[in-house]
Parts: C-alpha cells; structure tokens; sequence
C-alpha cells in the first residue's frame, strides 16, 4: 500500500458516519486519497472506505470473531466500477496496555466525536443511525 506521508488522510478529512452495525470512515474529502498497488493488478485501488463491524461478517472454521475491519477499494478511471474489499478479522486482547494501534484508536475518536456532535445536533437519543 501507499506509505507515502504526502498521500496520508488526516481524521479531520475524514467523513465518520455510525449505524447499528458499523462504524464507517468514507475518504472522499481527503486531499490525497490512500491507494494500494496489488501486484498482478493492471491498476491502482483508491481507498472509499473503512468500515469496523462487530460481529464479524466472515467466519472460519465456525469461529465468528468479536470485529472485523473492512477496507473497501475503487478501481480507477474505466476500472472505477471495480471494487475490492479487503477484511481483517480482530480478536481483543484482554491487556489494555499491549494495545498498540494508534491508527485505529484515531478513528476510533473520530467516530466517538461523530456520535457525540449527532447527539447533540439531534437533542435525542441516538437510534442507530446519522439522521435525526
């Protein structure tokens, strides 16, 4: 993937949207949109979306896991009807203190900061999704 600190999206860019199911971070704003270049692949996929949904969707061997991390892919140009979706499957670790995705936990706030300004916009409880 694309590593290159002039093609990072800060969480400010970022549009946080929250549902019943997930939590999502759409990157259409972002200045420079992340990408990955997968080998084999005739072009780029630009990054739409990171989506964490608890439970997982997948599971292997019966095992359903406590999350899933979603990160959804856009061809480019002709190729931009393509999409590709790449899942990672999370399992908690019950030590707080030997957690170390800083990444993650950002977006984490972002969508906490997201929930909050809906409840307030709202003057209600949140009912699972971003419309009042």
């Amino acid at each position: 993937g694309n590593t290159d600190p002039g093609h990072q999206c800060s969480t400010n860019q970022m549009e946080f949207h929250t549902t019943k199911h997930n939590l999502r971070a759409d990157f259409a704003n972002c200045r420079q949109t992340p990408f990955i270049d997968l080998s084999n692949s005739r072009f780029l996929w630009d990054l739409e979306y990171i989506e964490v949904v608890c439970k997982s969707n997948h599971v292997i061997k019966g095992k359903r896991y406590p999350c899933e991390l979603v990160l959804a892919h856009s061809g480019r140009d002709d190729d931009k009807k393509n999409i590709m979706q790449i899942s990672v499957l999370l399992e908690g670790r019950p030590d707080k203190s030997k957690r170390k995705h800083k990444e993650l936990e950002q977006l984490l706030v972002g969508w906490e900061d997201h929930q909050k300004s809906q409840f307030d916009k709202c003057y209600m409880r949140w009912e699972g999704d971003d419309i009042c």
